[in-house]
């Protein structure tokens, strides 16, 4: 077999160096013609985004909150019902004594959350009246939030989550435990669903 002297593979490495050069530049005179100029680094580049979505308040059913059932007074700590008994929305919470002695309540001018810290788990009691709306191809599109059964449980980077909606609102519960792969609590949906079948009025007004 022929052997190549070093000279003359440095010859051809450079010849089909400059032929790669050549077909780049043909490539790219082709584009240039088809496409237009290639954007530099220095030239700003536009993306169309999608529209941000507005707020909007959402109308409470108080007709149907009316014939809800209410937590028993003598269970809510008085700093969590001075918290939420003028809040603009039904505030549900679990009507059980072990939770309602330790929950912690933070809201705003439309929202709550209700949270209880056990030593294996925390519960998470949620809702709020703001949605959100955005102007769409046919006029004004809200984000649905209502979900479609009474009780829907998931469970994300698992904590267990129950919503259902009520009053024209969604509520969730989350359960977060110390071990989730094994506290039933969290694994097995009959703790959170409990929770959701105590669920009381304990405040919110017109």
């Amino acid at each position: 077999m022929e052997q190549k002297s070093p000279d003359n593979a440095n010859a051809l490495h450079a010849v089909q160096a400059e032929l790669v050069s050549a077909e780049s530049c043909a490539d790219d005179v082709r584009a240039t013609a088809k496409l237009g100029p290639i954007l530099t680094i220095d030239e700003p580049v536009e993306i169309e985004a999608d529209v941000a979505p507005t707020t909007f308040i959402i109308d409470v059913d108080w007709d149907e909150a009316r014939g809800y059932g209410r937590v028993d007074a003598r269970l809510l700590p008085e700093e969590v019902a001075s918290k939420v008994e003028h809040l603009p929305l039904p505030v549900l919470l679990p009507a059980l004594g072990d939770i309602l002695e330790r929950m912690v309540v933070v809201t705003d001018e439309y929202w709550y959350a209700a949270s209880v810290a056990f030593e294996d788990h925390t519960v998470l009691v949620q809702a709020s009246r703001i949605g959100f709306e955005r102007e769409g191809d046919e006029g004004r599109e809200i984000e649905e939030r209502i979900v479609e059964n009474d009780f829907l449980v998931s469970r994300n980077s698992l904590i267990a989550t129950l919503s259902f909606p009520a009053f024209g609102l969604v509520y969730t519960i989350d359960v977060e435990c110390e071990n989730p792969d094994t506290n039933v609590l969290c694994t097995e949906d009959d703790y959170i669903l409990s929770l959701a079948n105590a669920m009381s009025i304990a405040g919110g007004t017109l």
